[in-house]
């Protein structure tokens, strides 16, 4: 038996610093995705933090943790992919953090 799968990609979005100047992205109706790094952001590795928005057009950011209260992150690398973190699921909108004097461009592709 075949499954199929259906995905759904962001324009390129810019992750930065602050949560007021950072992009953020639709999540809720989608069951994970993948992040795939922009090979233009330098060759460091940088962590992404996430955080929850109630809606597209809110000005209000939650910090996402995990279980043992962690922050949500993950280390991401230019010109690789990765699965966004399954603590993500079931938040309206998301959006990611990096540390300062960093900016990361990537696209996400959402799973239906």
């Amino acid at each position: 038996m075949d499954t199929a799968r259906s995905f759904n990609s962001t324009a390129n979005l810019t992750f930065r610093q602050t949560v007021s100047t950072t992009e953020s992205f639709q999540f809720g109706q989608f069951s994970g995705g993948l992040i795939l790094v922009s090979s233009t952001v330098g060759s460091a590795a940088t962590v992404l933090t996430f955080y929850a928005k109630p809606s597209s057009n809110s000005q209000e950011f939650y910090a996402l943790h995990d279980a043992s209260n962690s922050p949500i992150t993950i280390t991401v690398q230019p010109d690789k992919c990765y699965e966004l973190p399954k603590e993500l699921f079931g938040a309206s909108t998301i959006a990611a953090t990096v540390p300062t004097g960093q900016s990361v461009t990537c696209k996400v592709y959402l799973k239906s």
